[in-house]
């Protein structure tokens, strides 16, 4: 039996939904093989009937393409604040400071669990872009109206989207601290 699969190498080749059955199956209480059985399931999108015709070798073969991928530095992914996805383009909200009771409350309650609502956080930065990008790069996006359908929309975003804006966030973050840091200090 010949079976032909596609293994990620790539952040780009799994999606946030992917990613987050790929960190719960990690943290399961499965023994390792089962853990790995599941893994390639979850990354390769295949069933589990497949694999257990596969020989031992292959599945080897697999897991060592899919460790290649946990080894790719997520840190290192650029940002992009403007893509086309599914038929729209999406951008970062334009202005942080001007975000809404709302977005602010639903983006803190969200990243208490950042994994488990990875596409959620997205639906609330990333929106469709209304119009068109002018000469200075300034956008508008669709206003903030939080369904699931369009929290469900970003479970199928490539995880180098969500990574390369979570780490934006996390070396602005830092950032920050510096500035403040050496802000506050006696001259």
């Amino acid at each position: 039996m010949k079976v032909e699969l596609t293994v990620p190498n790539n952040w780009s080749d799994i999606t946030i939904k992917q990613f987050q059955e790929f960190e719960e199956n990690l943290n399961s209480k499965k023994t390792k093989k089962q853990k790995l059985i599941s893994s390639i399931c979850i990354l390769c999108n295949i069933e589990k009937e497949v694999i257990n015709k596969l020989k031992t070798i292959d599945l080897q073969e697999i897991a060592l393409e899919i460790n290649k991928l946990e080894k790719n530095d997520a840190h290192s992914i650029k940002f992009d604040k403007i893509f086309d996805y599914k038929g729209y383009t999406y951008a970062l909200i334009p202005n942080m400071s001007e975000m809404t009771t709302g977005e602010f409350i639903d983006l803190e309650t969200w990243c208490q669990d950042t994994t488990k609502n990875l596409h959620k956080i997205m639906s609330i930065l990333f929106r469709p872009i209304i119009g068109k990008v002018n000469s200075y790069g300034q956008y508008k996006v669709e206003s903030y109206d939080p369904t699931i359908e369009k929290e469900n929309v970003m479970l199928d975003l490539p995880m180098d989207k969500a990574l390369g804006c979570l780490n934006f966030f996390f070396h602005l973050g830092g950032q920050l601290i510096s500035n403040l840091d050496s802000s506050l200090k006696r001259t």
